[in-house]
This record gives structure tokens, C-alpha cells and sequence, in this order.
């Protein structure tokens, strides 16, 4: 009916569960002891006996009942709470673990669907599903003893009955399951393209495309929304098939205590009784039914959940990187994206001290190298040696290198803030250091200063200024490895002049590996890597690999554009 492994999420909650299964059958003794008052009280009246005093059993039971909803839902918000609380923990905590490779194994969507919604869907299934589950399966058997002394047919006859509806509830499981599915699939998708919508919504204005991309969206709002609707109807089918059978039930009941009141084998009180009791026998699972179809979304996203928190792990070596410098070496390296080759047998070198620059046409698998290098992308074939180690511990090569792309993402935080990313410990006067090495210094002082709110992606900054900060934060870290993944390639001559110096004197300290489609800038690169088809075609210091015929060719065409102010 549902996946185990949910039940394993519980550990010291069992014993709340055990709790909420009992207050189950304590409110269902109080309604039996109700229904045997009433049918008392009826006979009495019917013989002209002295009666009972039903209104003050009908005060206590309401009590008695308030006080035990009371803490029912007490004690199920608890177990609900904690189960959820632990497993948005250690969901988070597996996508924290595949570190800098999360964004291939999982969508941002999906993170955000199963950590808010997804989990918090799970709150009925504690909450009320799994105890309702045991207590359909005590219930039944109770009320079975309590009418069997009152007569043993009849209470054959309705457990018999009984079974019918989880039979109709797995009978439609299969078909649920895959509704749900399907749902979830609609609704993960949806997310996916509105969060896209949201990202890219500046773009769409510019290119007046949001129209087009409000089509897309809402044919994904409309699949959604059949999805839904789909999911709903086949939980009213199930839901009315399971009236069904209990009002079928509980219409035998009846018609039993009748004909065997008539032949005289029951008495009154017991008669009423078992018209009484009929439909608690079938209550417990048509309540379980009902919750069923309830907290089927919820099922169903603890599948995805639990697919992730088996994922794999990455190894942790225990190889560590402690020399004050990193040399990088590439052998043999093959990377492919759904089989189509994008690096073919690359060997690369990077030392410390020097500006190793990557360049070729688009396509030719520049990036891809960073991000197998980086630990993104995990190659098909060939090793990377961290000064001469394969298996380096991934933290410890993490604590060492830092790569900048072209877009670096600022928070909305203060000036401050968004810097001591790089370096917790930074005084404001290491920050103010870094900002002056990059030029900031002076812009932000005529400002608030370090308590500068930054807008979010730094929307306040211009292009150059964002990199700019990004480069600070670079000299606040000071790693042994820094990567430059298009960075400097699309800001203004100002910005990319100083940084290109400050990378001159930053070598010093560090190994700097530059990918670029602007081979201007390779001229300050000690060493030049072309790559063409995800090959490397020519390779050498920046007068040698000049004389070569694929990297001289773009270069010259570059130049050419840039003095008709065509190419920047």
C-alpha cells in the first residue's frame, strides 16, 4: 500500500505511533459504550423500565472524546513534525554531499518541490494514515468480539465483509500510483519552466519573446491542471466504491439484527446494537481509503525523496592536498554528453606561477575541461593528477581551488557579506585591501561602505563591477588553483585591463587557468592551449603557438574586428 521505507523514517516516533493507535481504539470503545447506552436506554423505554441517566453518559463520552482528540493531535503534530524535520535535514544534506556535481544529478526544481512541498505532503501520512492503518486492522477484530456475544452469525457475516474495501483500495493502487506519477512528473515540470520564466524574464522583455514563453507556461499550467483533475477523479471513483461496499454492509447489518430480532434469537437491546455497530465496522477502513488518496502525493514524493537520499555518495580519499602550491596535470582525458564526443584524449598541464589560457571556437569543449577539472562532470575515461594524486579527498580539493564564470552570483546581503563568503574570518580591513586591489574601494566609501546592500544577482552593479567583486573575493581566499571560466571575456576595457594586471600579480601566489574566446587576452598567458572539435590542435607559449595556423587565423580575424569596433 505505501513504501516501507517510510515506516523505517520512524525511530523513537514508534512509540507516539503505538499511542495514537490506542487513543484510536479508546475513542472507538467510547462510541461502543455510547451505542450500548442508547440501544439500553431505548430497550427500557420499550419495556417501561426504570431508565438511565443517558444524558450523563452522553456528557462524559463527549469529554472523555474532546480530551482524547485533544491529544491525539498533539502527539500526531509531533511525530508528523519531527519525521518531517529529519528528512528535510538529510535531504538537504545528500544534495550538500554531491558538492560541486549537484546540478547533474538533480533539478533545482525538484530540490525545491520535495524539500517544501513533497515532504510537507507526508504530514497526513504520519499524522493520520499510519495509525488509522493498524488501527483498521485492531478495530474490525474488536468490534468482531464485542457482537459475536451478541450473536456469532452476524458478526461472521460483517468481518467477512470487511475485507472488501482494502481489496478495492489495492485494486485501484496500480492505476493510482501511476496518476500520481504522472501528477507529480506535471507538477516538477511546471516548476521548472515558471522558474525559468522568472530567471529569464528581463530577457524575454528585451527580445518582447515573454508572450511566446507565457504560451509555453501556460500550456504546462493546463497539462497540470488535466493532471489534477485526473488524480481527483479517480480518488472520487475509488472513494465511492468503497461507500459502496460499506453502505452494502452496513444495509446487511441491519437487515440481519432485523430478521433476527424477528425470529427471536436477539433481543431488542442487542438488535439495536448491531444496526448501531454496523457502520463502526466499516468506518476504520473507509477512513483508511479516504486518507489513502490523501496522502498518495505525498507517497509519491517520498519515492523521488528516497531515490535521491540512495543515491550514491561520492568517494571521499583520503589523499590531501597540503603542499602550499597545486600542479595540475590532464592525461588522456575522454568526456562524452550523450554519446557524442566533446573531449578526445586531452592532455593538459597547469603549473603554479604561470596563466595557462584555454582557448577555441564555441564548442570545442573549453568549458567542459573546467568542469570535469572542477569535479561538475565526471570523465568517461583518463586521470587528473593534483600534484601527482588522482584520488584527492573532494573537500580538501575544494578548500583549494575557486572558479570564476562569467555571471558570479551576488546575494542580497551587504557589500560585506557577499565578500566574507570567501574568507568567514576577513577583517574590514582585509576586505577594504581586496576592494582597493580591484578598484572598488573609493566607489563603495562614497556609498554606505561595507554596508552597501547589494540587490539580488546584483542587479545594482554594473557588468564589470560584479566581476570586479568576484576577483575580491578571489584575493580574500587566495586559493592555490583559480579558474576563469569566461570571465573576463564580456566586461569593459577598464575592468578587463585591471584585472588582466592583477592576474599578473596574482600568479605569483597561485596556478591561474584562463578560458576565453578573446585571444587578446592570451597575451598575457604563459602558456596557450588551442582546442578545436575537443582536440587540442596547437599548444605553446604565446609567440610559438602565434606561428601556428588555427590559432594566428582567429586571432588576426579578432584584431581586425576590433579596429572597426566590430568585436569586443
Amino acid at each position: 500500500m505505501f513504501d516501507k521505507r517510510l515506516f523505517k523514517e520512524l525511530k523513537s516516533e514508534k512509540i507516539y505511533l503505538i499511542i495514537l493507535v490506542v487513543l484510536k481504539v479508546m475513542e472507538m470503545i467510547l462510541n461502543v459504550f455510547m451505542i450500548f447506552s442508547l440501544s439500553k436506554y431505548i430497550e427500557n423505554l420499550i419495556e417501561k423500565n426504570n431508565n438511565i441517566n443517558l444524558l450523563s453518559i452522553i456528557l462524559f463520552i463527549i469529554i472523555a472524546r474532546i480530551f482524547i482528540t485533544k491529544i491525539y493531535y498533539k502527539i500526531s503534530f509531533k511525530v508528523s513534525t519531527e519525521v518531517k524535520n529529519i528528512l528535510r535535514q538529510r535531504l538537504i544534506k545528500k544534495v550538500y554531499s554531491f558538492k560541486m556535481s549537484f546540478v547533474e544529478k538533480i533539478r533545482i526544481s525538484e530540490i525545491i518541490n520535495l524539500g517544501v512541498e513533497g515532504i510537507e505532503q507526508l504530514n497526513i501520512f504520519y499524522s493520520e494514515m499510519l495509525p488509522q492503518l493498524f488501527f483498521s486492522l485492531i478495530g474490525p477484530l474488536i468490534l468482531f468480539i464485542i457482537v459475536s456475544f451478541l450473536n456469532f452469525k452476524i458478526a461472521i457475516i460483517m468481518l467477512a465483509i470487511v475485507p472488501v474495501i482494502p481489496i478495492a483500495i489495492l485494486m485501484v493502487q496500480k492505476l493510482a500510483n501511476k496518476v500520481v506519477k504522472s501528477y507529480w512528473k506535471s507538477y516538477t515540470d511546471l516548476s521548472d519552466v515558471f522558474i525559468d520564466f522568472l530567471y529569464g524574464l528581463t530577457t524575454l522583455k528585451v527580445f518582447n519573446a515573454d508572450k511566446r514563453q507565457n504560451e509555453k507556461l501556460n500550456e504546462y499550467a493546463e497539462d497540470f491542471r488535466v493532471k489534477t483533475m485526473k488524480l481527483l477523479m479517480v480518488q472520487l471513483n475509488n472513494i465511492t466504491v468503497m461507500d459502496i461496499v460499506s453502505y452494502c454492509g452496513m444495509g446487511l447489518g441491519i437487515i440481519l439484527s432485523l430478521v433476527f430480532y424477528n425470529k427471536g434469537e436477539i433481543s431488542i437491546f442487542a438488535a439495536i446494537s448491531i444496526v448501531l455497530l454496523a457502520q463502526e465496522f466499516f468506518t476504520p477502513l473507509r477512513r483508511l481509503g479516504s486518507l489513502f488518496h490523501v496522502a498518495m502525493n505525498g507517497i509519491s514524493a517520498a519515492k523521488s525523496i528516497f531515490k535521491i537520499l540512495e543515491t550514491e555518495d561520492e568517494k571521499e580519499f583520503e589523499n590531501y592536498l597540503k603542499s602550499s602550491e597545486l600542479n595540475v596535470k590532464i592525461k588522456d582525458l575522454n568526456f562524452s554528453y550523450d554519446k557524442k564526443l566533446v573531449l578526445d584524449n586531452v592532455n593538459l598541464e597547469f603549473k603554479k606561477g604561470s596563466i595557462t589560457a584555454i582557448v577555441g571556437e564555441s564548442g570545442s569543449g573549453k568549458s567542459t575541461i573546467v568542469k570535469v577539472l572542477s569535479g561538475i562532470l565526471k570523465p568517461n575515461s583518463g586521470e587528473i593528477y593534483f600534484n601527482g594524486m588522482t584520488d584527492v579527498n573532494l573537500n580538501s580539493l575544494l578548500e583549494n581551488i575557486m572558479m570564476i564564470d562569467n555571471e558570479p552570483y551576488i546575494f542580497n546581503e551587504s557589500l560585506r557579506y557577499n565578500l566574507k563568503i570567501a574568507k568567514e574570518d576577513a577583517t574590514d580591513l582585509e576586505i577594504l585591501n581586496a576592494l582597493d586591489k580591484v578598484g572598488l574601494k573609493t566607489y563603495f566609501e562614497n556609498g554606505d561602505g561595507l554596508d552597501t546592500i547589494l540587490d539580488d544577482l546584483g542587479t545594482n552593479l554594473s557588468g564589470g563591477q560584479k566581476q570586479r567583486l568576484s576577483f575580491a573575493r578571489a584575493i580574500l581566499k587566495s586559493p592555490k588553483l583559480l579558474i576563469l571560466d569566461e570571465s573576463i571575456s564580456n566586461i569593459d576595457i577598464e575592468s578587463e585591463e585591471l584585472i588582466l594586471n592583477l592576474l599578473e600579480k596574482m600568479k605569483k601566489e597561485m596556478n591561474i587557468i584562463l578560458i576565453t574566446h578573446r585571444l587578446k587576452n592570451t597575451e598575457y598567458a604563459d602558456y596557450i592551449y588551442y582546442l578545436e572539435d575537443g582536440k587540442i590542435k596547437e599548444e605553446g607559449k604565446f609567440n610559438e603557438i602565434l606561428k601556428g595556423r588555427l590559432f594566428s587565423s582567429l586571432y588576426n580575424y579578432q584584431i581586425s574586428l576590433e579596429k572597426w569596433g566590430l568585436y569586443e
